[in-house]
């Protein structure tokens, strides 16, 4: 097996495996188990990888689209949490700094507003 295929072979079992916990968790919502099980998954993907998703079997197909699909819910989660938290104040607006995403959905905005 050469070098490429191993490091594919290893980042999908390292993505299993935190799927599996993931799946095992009794609640999506923040708390420090859900924190960093996703920390680790977003560590694991955020390098580029020779991964072809489109070449992954069906199990590692299905398991991916389940991933996707407890990442949506527990990205809602976080930001319905961080909402309750920010509306507690008396100006949210001089609070946004605390919601963990803050700064990627202010640099997705000036990506998607830029001249083309």
């Amino acid at each position: 097996m050469d070098a490429q295929n191993k490091e594919v072979d290893a980042l999908v079992h390292k993505i299993t495996g935190l799927h599996a916990a993931i799946a095992k968790l009794p609640s999506l919502s923040p708390s420090p188990d859900v924190d960093a099980l996703f920390t680790d998954l977003v560590t694991a993907c955020v390098p580029p990888s020779p991964v072809d998703v489109t070449k992954l079997g069906p199990e590692a197909q299905e398991m991916r689209e389940g991933l996707i699909r407890l990442c949506s819910e527990a990205e809602g989660k976080l930001e319905a949490h961080y909402s309750d938290m920010l509306a507690a104040f008396d100006n949210p607006l001089h609070h946004l700094a605390i919601f963990p995403y803050y700064s990627n959905y202010i640099n997705l905005s000036k990506l998607e507003t830029r001249p083309r």
